[in-house]
């Protein structure tokens, strides 16, 4: 049997996907020596040393430390936008209903049609959203001739450490507003 060359470079062995199968075939050739046979076996078993395993650890650490903060600012901020929508929405309500009755409603008077869009973020069932609880006043101002409507949402459950964004409230003119740390970028 001819002898094989083989390259020590690791990017030459992992481009060659029969290089491991002409290893074990050398070792088991007659013309190589025992003591070279076992070696080779022995190389083919050791597998990864205790430094790589470390430095993969290291990297994987590191990733890990930049990547799930941002992963939680991105779902954060999704809640917001569902938020946001409910708010939206439930001015639509409001602006439905005061068309009919020429008086702006509570949640109770807006009744279904309230109680769909507010389901619509509500995965638990209790009646209000899981990230937000939403209020809805129909005379913020205390003064009964006016007609106007504050419709409130207020961070909740897995969503309290937004300090970013901790309400948002919209009323009958559509001026939205925020309270938080980062209030120019939560509408």
């Amino acid at each position: 049997m001819s002898l094989i060359k083989f390259d020590s470079d690791p990017f030459v062995r992992a481009s060659n996907p029969t290089y491991r199968k002409n290893i074990v075939l050398w070792c088991l050739s007659t013309d190589t020596k025992p003591e070279d046979r076992q070696m080779i076996a022995v190389r083919l078993a050791k597998g990864f040393t205790l430094v790589e395993l470390m430095i993969t650890l290291a990297v994987m650490a590191i990733i890990v430390a930049v990547g799930y903060p941002m992963y939680t600012t991105q779902v954060l901020k999704s809640h917001r936008v569902d938020a946001k929508s409910v708010l939206m929405q439930v001015a639509l309500v409001q602006e439905r209903y005061y068309v009919v009755n020429g008086d702006y409603g509570t949640a109770v008077e807006l009744g279904a049609e309230y109680t769909n869009v507010i389901n619509g973020v509500d995965r638990d069932g209790d009646g209000n959203g899981d990230y937000y609880t939403f209020v809805v006043d129909e005379d913020p101002d205390g003064i009964a001739l006016t007609d106007d409507f504050t419709i409130t949402a207020t961070t909740a459950g897995a969503q309290t450490g937004d300090a970013d964004c901790a309400t948002f409230t919209i009323d009958q003119a559509g001026a939205r507003a925020a309270t938080g740390a980062d209030t120019d970028n939560c509408w």
